[in-house]
């Protein structure tokens, strides 16, 4: 079995908002990552969450910055 990790805990200082909640293709990129480890050999996936952790829960981005 395979594992997917999505890290998605860095500040973004530079960015200004999370990069994982950018737009990509049309949505955020967090949920082209999760789509693509979506994958039938994949059984585990997880997403490590730091700065702005409630903002990615809420698929938003940050008002704060």
């Amino acid at each position: 079995m395979l594992a997917a990790v999505i890290l998605s805990g860095g500040a973004s200082s530079r960015m200004g908002s999370p990069k994982a909640l950018l737009p990509y293709q049309g949505r955020p990129f967090l949920e082209h990552l999760l789509e693509v480890t979506a994958h039938r050999e994949i059984g585990a996936r997880r997403v490590v969450l730091g700065a702005d952790a409630e903002a990615h829960r809420q698929g938003r981005r940050s008002q704060s910055r």
